[in-house]
C-alpha cells in the first residue's frame, strides 16, 4: 500500500511540474487531454478558474474522453458513457468515476 502511494504522488508531482505550461494555457470552459509518461490525462478548468484532473480512461471499458464543449461534459466514444469535469458518472454503461488526480485540483 506505501509503494502504491508512492507512486501515486510521484505520477501527480511529474504531472504537475511537467505539464504546467500545458495546463496553464487551458482558459476558464476549455478542457485538454494531457499525455504524460504514456498517461492520459483529462484536464478542464472551470468558468471560475478552478483546474480538475482525471484519468482520461473510461471506466467502462478503456476507451479515451473526449470533452464536449456544448454540454461540458468528458464523453466516451466508444459506449456512450458520460462524466462531469470532475470524473462523476452522467450515463453509463460506466458504473465508476473516472479517476480524480489529487494535487492538481
Amino acid at each position: 500500500i506505501k509503494e502504491n502511494a508512492n507512486v501515486a504522488v510521484e505520477f501527480v508531482k511529474g504531472i504537475f511540474t511537467l505539464e504546467m505550461k500545458e495546463m496553464e494555457e487551458i482558459l476558464p470552459g476549455e478542457a485538454k487531454i494531457i499525455v504524460n509518461d504514456n498517461h492520459k490525462i483529462a484536464v478542464h478548468r472551470s468558468h471560475d478558474g478552478i483546474l480538475t484532473a482525471t484519468s482520461a480512461i473510461c471506466t467502462h471499458m478503456g476507451c479515451v474522453v473526449h470533452f464536449n464543449n456544448a454540454e461540458e461534459t468528458w464523453d466516451c466514444p466508444c459506449h456512450g458513457s458520460r462524466f462531469t469535469t470532475t470524473g462523476e458518472v452522467i450515463e453509463g454503461p460506466a458504473l465508476k468515476p473516472l479517476k480524480q488526480l489529487n494535487g492538481l485540483t
